[in-house]
This record gives C-alpha cells, structure tokens and sequence, in this order.
C-alpha cells in the first residue's frame, strides 16, 4: 500500500501538480521503492519545468511487517500515533522537489498493530511568526482513533 501527500508550491503552476500526481501514481504503480519515486519525480521537474517546486512525502506501507519507508521531500512530518494514544512525528526529510538536490534514502519506522498515520498540509498547522515546533504540537494532541 502507498499513502502519498503531495502540495504545489505558490509559484509552481496547478497544470505542473497534475503532471507531477500522475508521474506520482504510475511510478508507485510499477511497485519502485519510495526512494526511487523521489528521484524519478526530481529528474521530471528539472527536465519539463525547472522552475517549479513541490513538497511531497511517500509512504510505503508493508503491511505485514507493520513498517513504514518513508521518504519525504520537504513536507510536513508524518505523525504516527500508537493504539497507546503516544505520538511521534518521522523528522527525517530531505529538500523540496525541483531544486535538483539529491535527497537522502528512505528512513523505515516500525509501527505496532492499530497505530494511525497522519499526513497533514501545511495549511492545517504552519502559522506566520510561530516555530513549526510549536504549531505542530497540538495536531499531536488532537489526533483520536
């Protein structure tokens, strides 16, 4: 299973998001690793449109063996909240897309059966003139089951 969140930035016209969420979809389609799909989608943006940026997060899920492979471009961190209802958030993250900066390998965390994933935007949590720290707190203490 594949959980992706995927947001334009300001100067990055809307046509460039539609190309960037089916190149998204097809590349997980044909099963790459999440690191794969970051580089696929990098090497799309400098090619057809050098000037646009997107910030993106892909998760892989197996399963099975309660992992997650995250690799996330620049985007909010995803929260993981165990059926113990503790929070964390997966910090580990590399540049936006469309810059042409490599970005590091995907991380895997280890969740316990029933915990719950949530990928929010930007929108939700980031306030002008507060430290993202700060404004990311109360998604944690808000996310329910």
């Amino acid at each position: 299973m594949v959980a992706l969140y995927a947001e334009l930035e300001e100067k990055s016209p809307r046509m460039v998001m539609g190309q960037v969420r089916r190149a998204l979809r097809a590349y997980a389609g044909e099963g790459h690793p999440s690191q794969a799909i970051l580089a696929h989608l990098e090497h799309l943006l400098t090619s057809v449109k050098p000037s646009a940026s997107v910030t993106l997060c892909v998760i892989l899920i197996e399963a099975d063996s309660h992992t997650l492979h995250i690799a996330n471009a620049g985007h909010l961190p995803p929260l993981v909240r165990n059926p113990d209802s503790t929070t964390r958030y997966s910090r580990e993250h590399g540049p936006l897309l469309g810059l042409g900066l490599p970005h590091p390998p995907a991380h895997q965390v280890t969740v316990e059966p029933g915990s719950l994933l949530v990928l929010v935007t930007d929108g939700l949590v980031e306030r002008r003139h507060e430290d993202l720290e700060h404004s990311l707190r109360p998604t944690a203490a808000t996310t329910w089951h």
